[in-house]
């Protein structure tokens, strides 16, 4: 019976060493991922100096697409692409951020689809500010405060840009 006893003690000791020699090489890992994320905010920085002398806008969905399918296809795993996605827009929202920083209006309090919806496009690092109404949606961009409008309309999926308020609506 001591005998098992000490095996006990023994086996969860062992089990305790693991797991905070587990648990070292978890930190040093999320430091070195931490450094590149502030590797890559710096080089987003620059990106937005350059969009900015050529009056280019921040938010370019086409290249973020691409970024995403070109991660999808060296994923190897085990880290799922639904994850990858996930991260990768939250990254991109940070890296915008960086650039500019985003005012996000929406109808609707928060909470509701379109806010949900904002947050999954441009990511929770943007500002979000809810409407209580379409007209005021629109308002808010052409009093030049919000730069993006997220609306969701009942006859389906849609996007228009609108260059001349310098802002992007967009409903998925």
């Amino acid at each position: 019976m001591a005998r098992k006893k000490n095996e006990k003690r023994e086996n969860t000791t062992s089990a305790a060493e693991t797991l905070d020699a587990l648990r070292k090489k978890i930190d040093e890992i999320d430091k070195d991922v931490l450094g590149l994320l502030n590797r890559r905010i710096n080089v987003a920085k620059e990106i937005g100096k350059c969009k900015g002398k050529s009056a280019e806008i921040v938010m370019d969905s086409a290249r973020e697409s691409n970024v995403i399918k070109r991660l999808f296809s060296l994923n190897k795993g085990p880290i799922s692409n639904e994850a990858i996605q996930h991260i990768f827009t939250e990254i991109f929202g940070s890296s915008r951020e960086a650039q500019q920083p985003h005012l996000v209006t929406y109808l609707g309090p928060e909470a509701t689809f379109t806010h949900i919806a904002a947050k999954m496009y441009f990511g929770r690092s943007a500002t979000f500010i809810p409407q209580p109404s379409i007209r005021d949606v629109f308002q808010a961009v052409e009093n030049g405060g919000d730069r993006f409008v997220r609306i969701h309309g009942d006859a389906g999926r849609w996007r228009m840009k609108f260059e001349a308020l310098k802002c992007r609506t967009v409903s998925d």
